[in-house]
């Protein structure tokens, strides 16, 4: 990290590390990570969403966590990382069809091979619950 304060992905991927930290200090670390991040590059569809999942997983702002997921589809409709943790939080919170439209679209992009395994199965297993 000290050699390269500028990577936006490394400095996601840190955060991303962070959270796995039962610690409050861990988080806020994380989101500072994340902040950083989106000033270098207001764009990074995965800051956006990191921050986004930090936002809805341990401080309970579920708008916060709407507005920045919003955001990184604007700039990557496909992204699947958001896309899955907006169907979850849509599956947890708001129980709506755009939740459903949510986990069709992670489903369809998985299906091409577009996301990670792990949260193609937790998609599954969201459209398995809502069937």
């Amino acid at each position: 990290m000290e050699q390269q304060p500028s990577n936006v992905k490394l400095l996601c991927k840190y955060g991303n590390f962070l959270e796995e930290e039962a610690s409050a200090d861990a988080h806020a670390s994380a989101e500072i990570l994340y902040l950083r991040a989106l000033q270098l590059q207001p764009e990074a569809p995965n800051a956006l969403c990191s921050l986004g999942n930090l936002r809805y997983t341990f401080q309970q702002d579920v708008q916060g966590a709407i507005d920045l997921y919003e955001r990184a589809l604007s700039i990557d409709p496909a992204h699947i990382s958001t896309l899955c943790n907006y169907g979850i939080l849509y599956h947890e919170n708001l129980r709506t069809e755009r939740r459903a439209r949510m986990i069709s679209m992670a489903s369809d992009f998985g299906a091409e091979g577009l996301g990670p395994p792990y949260l193609l199965q937790e998609m599954k297993a969201l459209i398995l619950v809502n069937s």
